[in-house]
């Protein structure tokens, strides 16, 4: 199972994950969850199979390009 908590302050928001990658049920390596696009001041952040988020996270940057 995998967390991810956003917290919004007044001038910024904050992502956290828990970073577990597990196999089987048991902890098997952490991985960075939440991955920035600067182009677009954002941060994309992810829960789920772990191998599934850098794939998804490749794709969603380099098509999206502006916010329009």
């Amino acid at each position: 199972m995998s967390a991810v908590n956003i917290i919004r302050a007044r001038d910024a928001v904050h992502m956290l994950t828990d970073g577990a990658a597990f196999d089987g049920g048991k902890l098997a390596f952490t991985v960075a969850k939440v991955w920035p696009v600067p182009h677009l001041n954002a941060a994309i952040a992810m829960s789920g199979p772990w191998l599934q988020a850098p794939m998804l996270f490749a794709d969603l940057t380099l098509a999206a390009t502006t916010f329009r």
